[in-house]
């Protein structure tokens, strides 16, 4: 396949994807140190458990929703406003 023959990425490929790697390192910082926090103030594991279905909860309930408004108002806009 010669680079003529490539499909172009779509238009916002790499927001959307820089969007995604920057969730992901979040995420991958505040998991491996969230044991020693929850020690320090306190939490039991139960709390903290509880902390990441709520994470999870949340972003079940809301993606179906911010898929709907980018919809209407465009990709871009939606995904700076929920950065």
């Amino acid at each position: 396949m010669t680079k003529k023959d490539k499909t172009p990425l779509p238009q916002g490929f790499w927001t959307i994807w820089t969007t995604v790697a920057l969730d992901l390192v979040g995420f991958g910082m505040v998991a491996p140190i969230l044991g020693r926090y929850a020690e320090r103030y306190g939490a039991s594991g139960f709390q903290v458990g509880l902390l990441f279905a709520t994470f999870s909860l949340a972003q079940f309930v809301f993606s179906p929703i911010l898929g709907r408004l980018s919809d209407r108002i465009g990709r871009k806009p939606v995904i700076l406003i929920s950065l």
